[in-house]
């Protein structure tokens, strides 16, 4: 069953990981679509927190066994601050301001989306992109809402180029839905539920999907810190680095790959960061 197309960009700092030995998962696809303030004057400030944007629609697709339930969630949310819709934003999701007039606040609607993920036993969340997590988790941090029972989550983006031999970790989902051939694109894009449908689309077509969420976290670990080994076995040191004079056949210059093993040298020369963070 498709959603309806009423209802309304998916779910890096940090991502989790979750294996369950063995059990049935199901995948919970996420989408969310946000509102942003009208000006950088508009910002909302408390304290140390800014609310960079506030979340307007969430939708949801779950996959079980690689069949698409009829069970989807769909909400709008009534932003607290960011009530003007950007001309922009409004033509991209088709979201008016009067459509989120009779919308609960997040709080309420992630109540309800906890329930229906919980209906689901084990269960994982599968975004497109990796901002829509973070921006979920900062919107709540700001309000000071409670959402440590969130299931674990993982990016199907780089996933999804890795398998179709793609050149580049991030396409459109739109892109994605050509490559994959999951068939027709009668809904339209940049509506919560319906990008949540296409991206659950998507995940049908991967293959081993436990086993490329820890390969994943693997290339996400080497990406967070590419010169683990090196701040070890380093023999220069900040200063020099800071200099940019650091010799390229130092062993500042080579670490061993945190992912295949193999040894490694820098083509050019480390740029200092700050104490023992270095950028090639």
């Amino acid at each position: 069953m498709r959603p309806a197309r009423h209802c309304g960009a998916l779910c890096v700092i940090n991502c989790y990981y979750k294996t369950t030995g063995g059990a049935q998962v199901t995948y919970i696809v996420l989408d969310l679509e946000w509102s942003q303030p009208v000006c950088k004057e508009k910002t909302r400030i408390c304290g140390t927190k800014v609310l960079q944007v506030e979340i307007i629609q969430i939708g949801a697709v779950a996959v079980t066994d690689g069949v698409i339930s009829k069970s989807t969630f769909s909400e709008y949310v009534r932003p607290r601050y960011y009530t003007e819709i950007k001309g922009r934003i409004k033509k991209l999701t088709g979201i008016s301001k009067n459509d989120l007039k009779d919308a609960d606040e997040l709080d309420k609607v992630l109540l309800r989306f906890k329930k229906w993920c919980g209906s689901f036993g084990d269960t994982l969340i599968a975004t497109w992109g990796p901002d829509d997590i973070p921006t979920l988790k900062g919107q709540c941090d700001f309000f000071g809402y409670d959402i440590s029972w969130m299931p674990r989550w993982f990016n199907l983006q780089p996933i999804m180029t890795r398998q179709y031999d793609i050149d580049r970790p991030q396409i459109t989902l739109q892109a994605a839905v050509d490559i994959t051939g999951v068939g027709e694109q009668e809904l339209d894009f940049h509506s919560a539920i319906n990008d949540a449908y296409y991206t659950a689309l998507v995940l049908t077509k991967i293959k081993d999907i436990p086993k490329e969420i820890e390969w994943q976290k693997q290339v996400d670990t080497a990406h967070a810190n590419p010169f683990i080994s090196i701040c070890h076995k380093s023999q220069g040191n900040v200063k020099t680095a800071r200099m940019n004079s650091v010799p390229r056949t130092s062993l500042l210059n080579r670490y061993v790959c945190p992912i295949c093993g193999k040894p490694a040298t820098l083509k050019g020369r480390l740029v200092w960061v700050k104490p023992m963070n270095y950028m090639a």
